[in-house]
């Protein structure tokens, strides 16, 4: 190959996968426990617990004997990136279960104090978001699991991909 050709990378979303079964592939721990410990983060990362998710996560994967590293990778791919439209979605969800008619106006200005008050100060709202979160994020836990590492070896594939 010719060192001036240009070599593609590959796009954003197969980096991204590439780089979560790199860390996930090096954890120590039985593949169940790195799939469920994953599977698990992220279900806690669909709640309305702000601030309290890691701590959750560590706690509940430390009880149930999952991959504590796994389940803190998981509750952070809801983030503050894709948190917004899950929690919005959510919202959506949660509240056509209920079938109210409840809003959620956002505040103009932002501070920490508001935000907080908009998320628990009402008690459907908070209902809302957590019954749409754990709606949506169930089965999405569910495919977590059941695609994250089959086995050892093709988490040690991902984990030698090579694109330079």
């Amino acid at each position: 190959m010719d060192p001036m050709t240009p070599v593609a990378k590959p796009g954003f979303f197969k980096r991204s996968k590439n780089r979560l079964f790199t860390k996930l592939g090096s954890i120590r721990a039985e593949p169940r426990q790195i799939a469920a410990g994953y599977a698990l983060g992220f279900l806690i990362g669909t709640t309305p617990l702000i601030g309290m998710k890691v701590l959750i996560a560590l706690a509940l994967s430390s009880v149930l004997k999952l991959s504590r590293p796994a389940a803190v990778i998981g509750v952070y791919h809801i983030n503050s990136l894709t948190g917004p439209f899950f929690h919005a979605l959510a919202f959506v969800v949660g509240r056509a279960i209920l079938g109210t008619k409840i809003t959620f106006v956002f505040p103009e200005k932002l501070e920490p104090k508001l935000i907080f008050q908009a998320f628990y100060g009402n008690g459907q709202i908070f209902l809302a978001l957590a019954l749409g979160g754990l709606v949506m994020g169930i089965p999405i836990s569910i495919f977590l699991y059941k695609t994250s590492f089959p086995d050892r070896q093709k988490a040690a594939d991902f984990s030698n991909l090579n694109y330079f």
